[in-house]
């Protein structure tokens, strides 16, 4: 380039790299001094082109001021690059090193083919590594060194912002999965607090009505009607029953969740059909009631593709050698597509197929598993829970 401008290169081709690793540098004691003397360099650097700009400066040597100075600063760089590396263990400085080293062997190899070879181009790499100390040209020796250095903190620039961008974008996505957990586990308290309240109103609402009870059956016997005495507590008795076949275990976490989902059981006409030997056994809360919600979810939704009368979920439950042990099965139309080895499901929409994904990693925090199989047209899922 026959512009002044173009004394700059070399300049800015070693002070930007040079700026950028000093930035990079973990060691503070290290970068104060490594900084002491990059800004000495730029400024002494700077002082012969800038010259040049008005006509050159008297009694002014350029190699000294420029070349020199340069010189020293990628010394400084290289020694403070190995004691980032060996010291802080760098990532940055292990890479930069790492890359030095395969650039200079294979200049070497390429040196040692051009000497070795004859033809075009081993003359033109021969001309271009010219390394012979009587024609060494330090300008040319600067200039490539700046360029390798360059061209290698670019790389190691590139590669750094595609790392940043992949670690944020895994953050982001661990992030997302835990919003996700914390959304089930919030949907198991909610379910769980909903059936307590539902449980506890319909006890509010039976003491209640015991006063009128009473006095009816008072004035039926009062009057001789015992016939229709005799009646009406049979009905009570009847509904007494009905409410007591809602307590499916002594686990309060349990018993609340099973109640919530046989009322939508009711609802949706499916036989739900529960053997549960629980008893006062210490069970993980939070697990349990995500678990057990995410598996009757799935049933229920698997169990909604059968018709009416043909719908079925199983839930059996028990404690053995300090294992709390699940199964949740149900019928379904036998139509299952899967993702990732797991079933995916067939409701539209964000946030829905994460129910068995859930699962198996509440599972997986409490030292058990979780395994799914399809027999004899009944969706199988087992869970086994490390007990507290």
């Amino acid at each position: 380039m026959d512009s002044p401008l173009a004394v700059f290169i070399p300049i800015i081709e070693v002070m930007l790299p040079c700026i950028w690793l000093f930035l990079q540098m973990k060691d503070r004691k290290g970068r104060l001094l490594f900084g002491s003397i990059l800004g000495f360099s730029a400024v002494v650097s700077l002082i012969s082109p800038i010259g040049n700009l008005f006509g050159g400066l008297p009694f002014y040597n350029p190699f000294l001021a420029d070349n020199l100075t340069l010189f020293i600063t990628l010394a400084a760089l290289l020694l403070f690059a190995v004691r980032e590396a060996l010291q802080k263990r760098n990532q940055i400085f292990i890479a930069l090193l790492s890359g030095l080293g395969i650039t200079v062997c294979l200049i070497a190899v390429l040196y040692v083919g051009s000497r070795c070879g004859k033809g075009y181009y081993a003359a033109q790499i021969t001309n271009v590594i010219n390394i012979h100390p009587v024609t060494i040209d330090i300008y040319s020796l600067l200039y490539w060194c700046a360029l390798i250095l360059f061209l290698l903190s670019t790389i190691l620039a590139l590669y750094q912002i595609i790392r940043q961008i992949s670690g944020m974008r895994t953050q982001l996505a661990l992030q997302t999965e835990y919003a996700r957990q914390l959304d089930s586990r919030l949907l198991a308290q909610k379910d769980f607090y909903e059936a307590r309240v539902s449980h506890e109103n319909a006890l509010r609402s039976l003491r209640h009505d015991m006063a009128g009870h009473l006095n009816t059956l008072a004035v039926l016997l009062e009057d001789g009607k015992t016939t229709e005495a005799k009646k009406y507590l049979d009905g009570l008795s009847k509904y007494h029953k009905e409410q007591a076949a809602e307590i499916f275990c002594k686990n309060p976490y349990m018993n609340a969740v099973l109640q919530n989902y046989a009322a939508k059981c009711r609802k949706q006409q499916i036989t739900l059909d529960c053997h549960i030997g629980i008893g006062d056994e210490e069970l993980p809360a939070t697990e349990l009631c995500l678990i057990l919600n995410n598996a009757l979810e799935n049933a229920v939704e698997g169990s909604l593709t059968m018709p009416e009368g043909e719908r079925l979920i199983k839930v059996q439950a028990t404690v053995r050698q300090d294992q709390f042990l699940l199964r949740v099965s149900n019928r379904f139309d036998k139509s299952l597509k899967a993702a990732d080895g797991l079933p995916v499901s067939t409701k539209e929409g964000d946030g829905h197929g994460y129910g068995l994904s859930n699962i198996r990693q509440a599972a997986g925090r409490r030292g058990g598993q979780m395994e799914y199989r399809v027999l004899d047209g009944y969706f199988v899922l087992d869970v086994t829970l490390g007990m507290p």
